[in-house]
């Protein structure tokens, strides 16, 4: 997607004036755009240096879930990297795949005779020996052209500059000997079967060029080809035209998509969810020293499980120190025209991170098979077990993330498993699932400080750092009602191994918490909750839990339990302040109002209040367990 549709169209009503469009060799190199997180993005005065290529990875993700659960951000190589080599040829998205892009992005479009070409201009006349509309011109016409004719190091169509400048000119039509490896052909516009046919495995962001017609005749011919070619599940596509994009969805449903236009519009401005089966965001930085992506966006597509990949709409940003930068804000992809360079931001960004704590059980390399098992465990006088789901990724020696998942009140383990379908999320998206319980009367846990719970729960982490390659960096705990109360505690005990929480329908920040870091939470509760009350204290129907003291329903026994009275609001505006957060801001999404808070990168705190939501974890509006995950894979512990 050579670029997205915001790259090269008008993004209308955006600060009402904000229209977003593709920057070609732009002049302006001198101004900083500094974002709401305080991390700056400067703009260079000059490009930086190609630095050395890297070897690319040896397995290539086989599907887009794949690719979005690798723990890492990933690098698309935009046009092939076309500040870098010249756009849309082989030759470029050769020399980005070695450099170690994770993903390439393209733009299609159909030539007269109906060939689907790669080709970034509606017309050749920028980057080629030639002149004319694809549209208007065979694929043999097309195909016949310098694709490189215009590429120096300085501008990919410069037309003032020295002969000796043009580095690539002439090799396609036979003027000048090809670079090891490569051909002639590699200089020209190809096909976009010729570009599957080179690079098989190399997961696809193609961007259907145009509207109307045309674009739904390129449309229908690139899902023909997706199909044939054995490549849907790692496209993405995407259009500038919300038609088109859903005539292509009619298509291939299963195929992931990018929103359009007006989608993307709708979300950035008002946070309208994305349509089902969206959830990729292709965003500039900014426009005219208005922020796109800022932190508060950021924050909420994170909680929303849309990622965002940017494609930086200025030259001045193609740079180490603008790439590194954007991840520090929490973009996910970089959309970049020197891959090199892009491969290199996030190794350094990964490094510092810490994404992966190898443990211990990573030594042994011992293999587990994929599924369900129950396991026991002793320790400190409680009994107990819990469910281990393997995703079948897990292969003993590549380090997983882990979600511990805490049932509430009476609740069975198995039930509650069931209910937030976190084996099957760890199954996509490559995390191991944990669901806990101890042999009591009543199944239950005892949330607060030094309990002897938390004990249990040392032990539990320590056993499945021992027996298991996981990420030690990327362990994150959730719960439900009484299981959301312990995932607080274990916040507050054991935040250098807790990564991030998501308590839900019964969130609290117990007294006398003060962790040595912030510790990322994201909340969820209903505001018509009656058993643990969104005002706080205990509901009316909190006299129906399960009696551990006799039998029965708790009835008047409730007051022994203990429950705090502080307001959920209060209880969060608490881990806020905990997690060095400023003020908060609202936005709707469904059912849910969103309170994001200002914080440091590595303390994000958010709530979802779920109006007229009852005791009870949602699965669609808003999609708890989804948004959970994508919280928790935007958190490692070191970030």
């Amino acid at each position: 997607m050579t670029p997205h549709p915001l790259r090269a169209h008008r993004l209308p009503l955006l600060l009402a004036t904000l229209a977003i469009t593709a920057a070609a060799c732009s002049g302006d190199d001198t101004a900083i755009t500094t974002t709401a997180a305080g991390t700056s993005i400067a703009e260079a005065t000059t490009v930086a240096p190609t630095l050395p290529s890297t070897e690319p990875p040896s397995e290539r993700p086989a599907t887009i879930d794949d690719l979005l659960a690798l723990g890492r951000p990933i690098v698309l190589a935009h046009t092939g990297g076309e500040d870098a080599y010249p756009g849309s040829t082989l030759f470029a998205f050769g020399e980005s795949v070695a450099a170690g892009a994770d993903m390439l992005d393209l733009n299609v479009q159909l030539t007269s005779d109906g060939v689907l070409v790669v080709q970034h201009d509606d017309t050749v006349d920028r980057t080629t020996n030639g002149t004319g509309a694809v549209a208007e011109m065979t694929f043999a016409e097309v195909n016949a052209l310098d694709a490189a004719h215009w590429f120096t190091a300085e501008c990919g169509d410069c037309r003032d500059q020295p002969e000796s400048e043009y580095l690539y000119r002439g090799i396609r039509t036979g003027g000048s000997p090809a670079p090891d490896g490569y051909t002639a052909d590699d200089f020209a516009i190809p096909s976009f079967e010729q570009l599957v046919e080179r690079f098989p495995d190399l997961p696809l962001n193609i961007e259907i060029k145009g509207e109307g017609a045309p674009a739904q005749a390129a449309a229908d011919e690139l899902a023909r080809l997706l199909t044939e070619l054995d490549r849907a599940d790692a496209s993405v596509v995407t259009s500038f035209d919300d038609a088109i994009v859903t005539h292509f969805h009619g298509l291939l449903p299963d195929v992931e998509l990018s929103p359009g236009l007006d989608a993307t519009t709708a979300w950035v401005l008002s946070r309208t969810p994305l349509p089902e089966g969206m959830r990729i965001l292709q965003l500039p930085p900014d426009y005219n020293g208005i922020e796109v992506i800022t932190a508060e966006l950021v924050a909420d597509s994170t909680a929303a499980g849309y990622p965002i990949w940017v494609w930086p709409n200025k030259r001045a940003l193609e740079n180490l120190g603008s790439y590194r930068a954007f991840l520090e804000l929490g973009v996910v992809g970089l959309n970049i025209n020197f891959p090199v360079q892009g491969v290199a931001a996030v190794d350094e960004y990964t490094e510092a991170q810490g994404t992966l704590g190898m443990s211990r059980g990573c030594a042994t390399g011992e293999p587990h098979s994929a599924g369900e098992e129950t396991i026991d465990l002793t320790a400190d006088s409680l009994t107990g077990t819990y469910l281990r789901n393997l995703p079948t990724a897990y292969d003993g020696t590549t380090a997983l993330p882990v979600v511990i998942d805490l049932h509430g009140w009476g609740e069975p383990r198995d039930m509650h498993a069931l209910s937030t379908g976190f084996g099957a999320l760890g199954e996509a998206h490559g995390f191991v699932t944990i669901t806990p319980t101890l042999d009591r009367n009543v199944v239950r846990w005892q949330p607060w400080l030094a309990s002897d719970d938390v004990a249990w729960f040392t032990a539990l982490l320590d056993e499945l750092g021992a027996t298991l390659c996981i990420d030690t960096d990327r362990v994150f705990v959730a719960g439900f009602s009484n299981g959301a109360m312990m995932a607080s505690v274990l916040a507050c005990e054991m935040p250098d191994r807790i990564a991030a929480i998501a308590p839900v329908a019964g969130v609290r920040r117990p007294e006398g918490c003060a962790t040595e870091r912030p510790v990322p939470l994201i909340a969820f509760h209903g505001t018509d909750d009656h058993v643990l009350a969104y005002d706080g204290g205990y509901g009316p129907d909190a006299v129906n839990l399960a009696n551990p003291y006799g039998g029965g329903a708790l009835g008047d026994r409730i007051s022994e339990v203990g429950y705090s009275e502080i307001p959920v609001a209060e209880a969060m505006a608490a881990w806020a302040a905990g997690n060095g957060c400023s003020t908060a801001a609202t936005s709707a999404a469904g059912a849910a109002t969103i309170t994001t808070w200002d914080c440091p990168p590595a303390g994000a705190t958010i709530l979802y209040t779920v109006e007229a939501g009852g005791h009870g974890w949602t699965a669609d509006d808003p999609p708890t367990s989804e948004l959970i995950w994508a919280f928790f894979e935007q958190h490692p512990l070191a970030g």
